[in-house]
């Protein structure tokens, strides 16, 4: 009976002991959400005002209000629709959120990345710091890329989206030719055929089959392609059209924890895109700087510019590569 009553009062001690000690660890989370609300002495916000998005409505993120316009602007002509993506890399976390979706989403093989978050590195040790500069196909008004395509290969759609056409492509050298006409590194890409697990099993004799996830069909360029239909053909990002013409963002924007990416219709001035570019000076990447004549590619991804020493580091970085004209 004596040892019973020892053991309630012992497991007593310890639930109460448990509980003041996450009353407490709850107390001293809410002292540290307090201190760290409160501004330090000589250390500039790391949210500068003019990043943040105006007229949104109360309690509706940028996310929500940019699907709103989204369901509005599908509603429209293509030919009356101008889709643009707007980047603040002061936003981007480089947590790689959005390689990883745009891989699910269009089911690429090793190597084909559509999204790509380059880094920069600036400074001298040991004030040395990093910038990361999410970049995809750029969607140019003016892309080279379309002349050197096989005819019927690529063309450049009314609301901005240059488009592939897979079939069209007849041998590597031909998407060779058009990757070798894009001044962008990593926007097109040739599609080998290989698999991620690709030789697992191989010296043991018993080479696996391609697992049930890499030989998904996919729903890049509209249609319905299986994994075969690729092999041998060009791969590129088209804003994930299929996932715009159903009422969805895409998949890099929509994943974005940071927020860091903006996308919506340009050609309507009410628009969340809009509204930055016009609040905003932006930063577009054209063609190799020097280049004659001159490449101006004019592309429909652009990025924020500001004095925040990190955004110009990183901008300044692409000097080397492009051409970058400011508006």
């Amino acid at each position: 009976m004596t040892g019973r009553v020892g053991r309630r009062k012992f497991l007593r001690a310890g639930i109460a002991g448990i509980s003041l000690g996450v009353l407490g660890g709850c107390v001293e989370k809410e002292k540290a959400f307090e201190i760290a609300k409160k501004p330090v002495e000589g250390v500039p916000k790391t949210e500068p005002e003019l990043f943040v998005p105006e007229n949104v409505p109360p309690g509706q993120g940028a996310l929500t209000r940019m699907h709103v316009e989204l369901a509005r602007a599908i509603k429209k002509p293509a030919e009356e629709l101008r889709w643009k993506m707007v980047i603040n890399i002061n936003r981007c976390i480089g947590c790689y959120a959005c390689e990883v979706a745009c891989i699910s989403e269009n089911v690429s093989p090793p190597g084909v990345t559509l999204r790509k978050v380059f880094v920069t590195e600036y400074g001298t040790f040991p004030n040395v710091k990093r910038t990361f500069m999410p970049s995809n196909c750029m969607q140019c008004n003016n892309p080279p890329c379309v002349e050197a395509a096989p005819m019927g290969g690529m063309r450049r759609r009314s609301d901005g989206i240059v488009m592939i056409y897979p079939k069209k492509f007849k041998n590597k050298e031909e998407v060779d030719a058009v990757i070798k006409a894009c001044p962008y590194k990593n926007a097109v890409f040739y599609d080998d055929g290989l698999y991620f697990t690709s030789g697992i099993g191989k010296e043991e004799g018993v080479v696996s089959p391609p697992q049930p996830y890499e030989a998904a069909n996919n729903y890049q360029y509209v249609s319905v392609n299986g994994r075969k239909e690729l092999v041998g053909r060009p791969r590129k990002c088209d804003f994930c059209y299929h996932r715009l013409r159903n009422g969805m963002l895409p998949a890099c924007v929509s994943t974005c924890i940071g927020g860091a990416m903006y996308f919506g219709d340009g050609n309507d001035p009410d628009s969340l895109v809009s509204e930055l570019m016009r609040t905003n000076q932006v930063a577009e990447m054209n063609g190799p700087p020097g280049a004659e004549p001159p490449l101006n590619t004019e592309p429909n991804v652009v990025y924020i510019a500001s004095e925040v020493p990190d955004v110009m580091a990183g901008l300044k970085s692409c000097m080397s590569c492009h051409k970058i004209s400011l508006k």
